[in-house]
């Protein structure tokens, strides 16, 4: 799992808005795209990306213990509980935070 926070400040008594960015791409792509969100922070907004495993590495499901399918939304949870948890440290407001994407990252 892979987290980038990208942040006007790292002012901890700040709260700003938190925007969360989840990639999507059919969940059968390896490669993340290359993308601004200068325009976010210049806002004071932060913003965070989170990578998650993706084809059949994170939702490969044999029902089995080695392979119980689902591993790449576990990571989204995941990084999504270290927004709330950490997020702060960023002069970001863990209680203020909007998840967006495009493609399976908006579903």
């Amino acid at each position: 799992l892979v987290v980038n926070v990208y942040t006007p400040t790292l002012d901890d008594t700040k709260e700003l808005p938190v925007m969360v960015w989840i990639k999507g791409r059919e969940f059968d792509q390896t490669h993340d795209q290359e993308l601004s969100f200068k325009q976010f922070v210049e806002k004071d907004i932060v913003v965070v990306t989170l990578n998650y495993r993706e084809s059949i590495l994170g939702f490969l499901c044999l029902g089995t213990e080695t392979a119980p399918g689902n591993a790449g939304l576990k990571d989204i949870i995941a990084g999504l509980r270290w927004v709330k948890e950490n997020i702060a440290a960023f002069g970001g407001n863990p209680d203020d935070v909007t998840l967006f994407g495009h493609g399976t990252g908006a579903a």
